[in-house]
């Protein structure tokens, strides 16, 4: 026997030995992992989030939020507007009106 047989005999001894390992331990199977992912999603059920066996009804988020932090306690705000004659003017002056009747009044009441 060759050299060169020897080594294609040595050659494919090692590559059987070692892709039937890797197979098993190194690569994975991307399809059967998908499909084992899927099935596993779809038999979960949902956890309900309140107990059904509780003899008293769940309390409102809210509700809760506001007897922790006292809402009913704290004052309304109330906005003191102020206002400034110049401010007034400037305003009456850059969204100038016309004057007299309305484009609509005139149009509706013609006079005849």
């Amino acid at each position: 026997m060759s050299r060169r047989e020897s080594d294609e005999e040595l050659r494919a001894r090692v590559w059987t030995l070692l892709f039937d390992y890797s197979i098993k331990h190194i690569t994975r199977d991307y399809v059967e992992f998908t499909e084992n992912a899927c099935s596993e999603l779809c038999n979960l059920s949902t956890i309900p989030t309140t107990d059904p066996n509780s003899l008293y009804i769940p309390a409102d988020p809210f509700d809760a939020l506001s007897n922790i932090i006292h809402l009913g306690e704290i004052p309304p705000y109330e906005e003191k507007i102020q206002s400034n004659p110049d401010v007034a003017a400037y305003i009456k002056t850059s969204l100038g009106t016309r004057k007299g009747k309305p484009k609509s009044d005139r149009v509706w009441y013609e006079d005849e």
